[in-house]
């Protein structure tokens, strides 16, 4: 298994995720989506993610699709909408 890092927008009608290899890559996504205006009103979620190593990049988005979906994550820092809530959560999603 290996790690990789999430990064899920969600609105009321659509959502997306990027994933990342490393962490830096990552929170710098999280921090550009947090600064972009026209997602302020959107839920922003970081988590990390473990993966089979051998995954591919295409089953590792299906994968962290899921997850962002179901909610089978465990939450490292979200945003939601323009409240501004940064917060880092050690509870599951689920």
């Amino acid at each position: 298994m290996k790690t990789v890092f999430c990064v899920a927008a969600e609105s009321s009608s659509s959502g997306s995720i990027d994933w990342f290899n490393n962490q830096p890559a990552a929170t710098a996504q999280y921090q550009t989506f947090a600064a972009d205006n026209s997602l302020a009103t959107d839920t922003l979620t970081s988590f990390s993610l473990e993966v089979p190593d051998r995954a591919t990049p295409g089953e590792i988005t299906e994968l962290a699709d899921e997850a962002m979906w179901e909610m089978t994550y465990q939450c490292a820092e979200r945003r939601i909408g323009t409240d501004g809530i940064h917060a880092s959560l050690a509870v599951s999603a689920t």
